[in-house]
């Protein structure tokens, strides 16, 4: 489903990606595993369209999008939930979930049926959906990115970091939410800090470091693996 072959990306002289090689399959649940500043986000940006790089191809259901903006990839099937969630504090929980669904607006039965899909998924949403997000917490924000990006209905999920500021007690039900998307079939490429829950729900794992893929394999044996038990899990 995705393909990344050859990617590097710079901020002027500094390349932040160095010769990224990459592949998510269809159904697959995909964590990309790194300390901060190791390059996810910047990774993660480009394979949507926010950023371009200067070298290499990505390629989505076999098309490559290399320079595509960001609501021509939205619209063939991509939707990229960012880090620090992006919602839009003084508007109420249904107006944040609608612009989700900005691409398939003109399928209003389709906007119902998906939006009874994600209040299934997050019920305290459907309670304050006239509520407006600045006023819910961390956790119910984070619900609120990752339902509007469900919303515009992906084929393909990226999720940049979800657990980063969340209480311990909302991190689990977040990760057990990520892993009911996926098997329900959406397609998810995951990055994370958090590599001990990630790697419990995930199926394949890269480790980023310094803007460089230095690790790739199965959830399994990443787990096992010395070096990441040492510098992501302890």
């Amino acid at each position: 489903m995705l393909k990344l072959s050859g990617v590097s990306v710079a901020y002027g002289s500094y390349l932040a990606l160095q010769d990224i090689h990459l592949e998510v399959a269809p159904g697959e649940l995909v964590v990309l595993l790194g300390a901060n500043g190791a390059g996810k986000s910047t990774l993660f940006k480009t394979i949507s369209g926010l950023l371009k790089p200067v070298r290499g191809t990505i390629e989505f259901k076999g098309r490559n999008i290399t320079r595509l903006p960001p609501h021509k990839t939205v619209a063939l099937g991509l939707a990229h939930c960012l880090e620090g969630r992006a919602l839009f504090p003084e508007m109420t929980v249904y107006k944040n979930l609608w612009l989700g669904a900005y691409t398939r607006r003109r399928d209003k039965q389709g906007f119902r049926k998906r939006l009874a899909w994600v209040y299934e998924l997050f019920p305290v949403l459907r309670e304050k959906e006239m509520v407006p997000v600045g006023a819910l917490s961390g956790g119910q924000q984070q619900m609120v990115a990752i339902a509007r990006a469900l919303l515009s209905e992906p084929d393909l999920l990226l999720l940049d970091d979800p657990s980063s500021g969340l209480a311990p007690l909302v991190v689990q039900p977040v990760f057990q939410t990520i892993k009911t998307i996926n098997e329900a079939g959406t397609t998810i490429l995951l990055a994370e800090q958090n590599a001990h829950q990630a790697l419990q729900i995930a199926h394949r794992g890269y480790v980023l470091a310094n803007g460089r893929v230095v690790l790739a394999d199965t959830s399994e044996r990443l787990a096992s693996h010395e070096g990441v038990k040492k510098a992501y899990i302890g």
